[in-house]
């Protein structure tokens, strides 16, 4: 007697069973944290959602158990939490979370833009630069929030990368993203705006001038100013 025909296997899974060895495990619980990541930094993501693990198994071709393990990578790292019966979701940040990432913040985004004043700067990095400066300049005039947004995060990307410290690149990232979650950006008004750029055009032209301690003095009230903004909000908006 023939055995009974198994029943087919949805499109979704028969693809993840196929991709994850050739992955590997490594780089398939990889491939998993980096699309979180990336829908953390695109704004698909909000401090509170939960996590659906055939979504992301749809998304990314690989094993439901991958998924799992992707998931308990991103909760150590701070950006999930996982609850028994209920799964993952994203993690809401206490106001004391968001205290420390920005006392450390403080620190280190001194460190990169001193490192960066003290760098050799081509031509190149130096029109980067300029031309960044006058993108903010553009979207302050027209109050473009969300494309000022944008560019802030490349302003200050761009100066970690011409500090050229990847270990101190890592780190400001794993700080950054979880106060994207909890999008306390959408917290700043216009004035604060406004404030915000006219740090920015102070670090540049410091920044233009190597003027290393100029540039990690701004910097430094730059982001104690953020968190300052972000510490008057009312308690709902924090765990």
């Amino acid at each position: 007697m023939s055995k009974p025909a198994l029943a087919p296997e949805t499109t979704a899974t028969a693809e993840a069973d196929d991709a994850t060895p050739r992955l590997g495990a490594g780089a398939a619980i990889d491939a998993v944290v980096e699309h979180i990541k990336l829908q953390i930094k695109r704004g698909r993501l909000s401090a509170g959602q939960r996590l659906v693990e055939a979504e992301a198994v749809q998304a990314t071709g690989v094993s439901r158990a991958h998924v799992r393990d992707a998931f308990k990578r991103l909760a150590a790292e701070g950006f999930l939490q996982i609850e028994e019966f209920k799964g993952a979701s994203v993690k809401r940040l206490t106001r004391k979370d968001v205290t420390e990432m920005y006392q450390l913040r403080e620190v280190l985004e001194g460190f990169a833009v001193r490192l960066a004043a003290q760098a050799e700067w081509s031509a190149a990095q130096r029109a980067e630069l300029k031309r960044l400066q006058a993108e903010m300049d553009r979207a302050e005039r027209e109050l473009q929030h969300e494309q000022f947004r944008k560019l802030n995060d490349d302003y200050h990307l761009f100066i970690r990368r011409v500090a050229g410290n990847d270990l101190l690149h890592e780190n400001l990232e794993r700080l950054r993203l979880p106060l994207l979650l909890n999008q306390f950006h959408r917290f700043f008004d216009r004035q604060e705006l406004v404030a915000a750029n006219a740090d920015h055009r102070l670090i540049t032209h410091a920044l233009l001038e190597r003027d290393a301690k100029t540039a990690e003095r701004v910097i430094t009230r730059h982001v104690r100013n953020s968190l300052k903004i972000i510490q008057a909000l009312e308690p709902h908006f924090f765990a």
